[in-house]
């Protein structure tokens, strides 16, 4: 074996080591910070796993949420990340370990985009590993996965790390001709976490001040160029993940949404809070001020370096600095003070609740500029710029290692991943039906159904099929028709039968749940999902953007 191939094997070998020590609270010690983020996306990726399991491959309705009430939360939440759970777990049977598994899948495809990025700009080999390995170390998406539980929002850093690779590798970067590639990257990136494909929309917009900013003839040609190919590959994106993105949007108004601005206001969230943090206090310090603290100097010691030694840089490295400069640029700019304005006006920004949620990109962007500019300095004998770039490497790596260790032997809390799963679940606010009232809550703590039934002198069984679906079996004695409210959330596209047969049913006041008729007898009841025309529509337009996207490529191979 010679000592090139020797090197690739341990450089993926010391990923693989790291992978694993950033997952070791999940995968090794089964620990955590559970809040409600976690026990809510656990909940989905079971619904998920079990509904594919069954061979309903995208359920919208959660049945476990709100007590057991149900929510519509996979018609307005990414399916992405609860899909690949699933998938993992029809090979595993294991929810717990398939969601380990798609944690740890997820850093190692993030360090691959990272190591193959750098490689495209001739970074040594050396050193494009120590890349995938600080990728892997990156503190921004372990406090998302481990402290604030924001699963989905953490695997999709993978998405976007792949999304930044096609936008920015060596060999072709993305130019005048809108790309597929980048088109992928979107649209996976949109449909494992929305928000995430949001900031990088609005990020990666920033490149175009690139290619204003260049001193070559017909600058604003070649910027308007760029633009025309961003706008049609953010629609090829916007076309591939309609299927979800179009019924998520059009049916805003059938759940509680508007809770996502209400009981988020952003006063609390901005990277450098100086002057709203006095008045409005902080949601999470080590997000708003330590960290960006971490990464801030990266940006401006690239800066710096950029200014004074473009000349020596080859073209695509000089492109590439350039453009992570931008694209950091623009998310200051969006998650600090300076932006305060536009996130008080009701705009699809204000969707993202935290304007510090922009360390997502910065996390990549910083990264990838320490490398491309260490490995310059290194090659062009800079010493001095080489020591530098190696301490806040070391930095970087240190404060890594730390919360990981933190979060195994003193945060985490040891997981009862069953109990999670079986006790009762209030819900998330913003995904329960519209127009309904907290009388629910009164409801089941009156005794739900039991009591519903015990008052109408009915009897009542409920079974759960093997999709998580309630099937309702209710007796009634008597002898004429009796009114019934079932434990379940009414919602627009629930089609009731009872005993096999369609039948119409009501929606209770203020509880918002299904009410059902009873004639004497026993009937079997059974609420069916049926499909919004909207989500029809997003299937179709969804296939429009593969045919369109084939095409694209089949063009590009032939251009090429």
């Amino acid at each position: 074996m010679n000592m090139a191939a020797l090197s690739a094997r341990w450089g993926w070998l010391a990923v693989l080591l790291a992978a694993v020590l950033v997952q070791s609270p999940h995968l090794i010690f089964g620990v955590a910070d559970p809040n409600m983020d976690f026990i809510a996306h656990l909940l989905w990726a079971d619904q998920m796993a079990a509904s594919v399991a069954a061979g309903d491959w995208y359920p919208r309705w959660v049945h476990a949420s709100n007590y057991g009430l149900g929510a519509p939360a996979l018609l307005y939440y990414a399916p992405g990340y609860f899909w690949a759970v699933a998938v993992v777990d029809l090979l595993l049977d294991d929810l717990w370990l398939s969601i380990r598994t798609v944690e740890l899948l997820a850093n190692l495809i993030t360090a691959g985009f990272v190591f193959a990025l750098l490689r495209t700009h001739r970074v040594a080999h050396h050193r494009a590993v120590l890349g995938a390995v600080a990728a892997v170390l990156a503190p921004v998406p372990f406090l998302v996965a481990l402290h604030f539980n924001g699963l989905p929002w953490a695997i999709s850093f993978a998405a976007f790390a792949g999304t930044a690779y096609a936008l920015l590798h060596g060999e072709r970067p993305f130019g005048r001709r809108a790309d597929p590639w980048v088109a992928i990257g979107l649209a996976v990136l949109i449909v494992t976490h929305t928000l995430s494909g949001l900031l990088a929309l609005i990020a990666f917009s920033g490149l175009w001040f690139l290619h204003l900013a260049t001193d070559r003839p017909h600058r604003h040609v070649h910027a308007l160029a760029w633009l025309r190919s961003w706008a049609i590959t953010v629609a090829l994106a916007l076309c591939l993940s309609a299927f979800y993105l179009l019924s998520a949007f059009a049916s805003f108004e059938l759940a509680n949404t508007g809770a996502w601005t209400e009981v988020y206001p952003p006063d609390r969230s901005f990277l450098f809070p100086l002057f709203t943090a006095p008045e409005h206090g902080m949601r999470w310090p080590i997000m708003q001020i330590w960290l960006p603290l971490l990464l801030l100097p990266v940006l401006i010691g690239a800066a710096v370096y950029l200014r004074r030694h473009h000349a020596g840089m080859s073209a695509d490295r000089r492109l590439a600095i350039g453009g992570l400069l931008a694209v950091s640029a623009v998310a200051l700019f969006f998650g600090s003070e300076l932006s305060h304005p536009l996130w008080m006006l009701d705009t699809p920004l204000r969707k993202l609740q935290f304007p510090f949620r922009f360390a997502y990109v910065l996390q990549l962007t910083t990264l990838l500029l320490l490398f491309l500019v260490c490995d310059h300095a290194a090659r062009a004998g800079r010493g001095w710029a080489w020591w530098l770039n190696g301490i806040m490497l070391g930095l970087y790596l240190l404060v890594g290692a730390a919360l990981v260790l933190r979060m195994d032997f003193h945060d985490g809390q040891r997981l009862d991943i069953d109990a999670l799963r079986s006790q009762p679940f209030h819900g998330i606010p913003e995904f329960r039906p519209a127009n309904t009232t907290l009388a629910w809550r009164d409801w089941v703590s009156a005794g739900g159904l039991e009591q519903e039934c015990r008052t109408h002198g009915l009897t009542c069984a409920t079974d759960v099929q093997a999709d998580r679906s309630k099937v309702w079996t209710l007796t009634n004695a008597g002898s004429g028709p009796v009114s019934v409210a079932l434990d379940q959330f009414d919602f627009p596209t629930w089609r009731l039968t009872r005993d096999g047969e369609p039948v119409a049913h009501q929606r209770t006041d203020g509880t918002g749940l299904i009410m059902v008729e009873v004639p004497p007898g026993t009937h079997r009841y059974l609420a069916t999902w049926e499909a919004l025309p909207v989500q029809r529509v997003g299937a179709w337009v969804s296939f429009g953007g593969l045919i369109w996207l084939v095409a694209m490529y089949a063009r590009r191979a032939r251009s090429a």
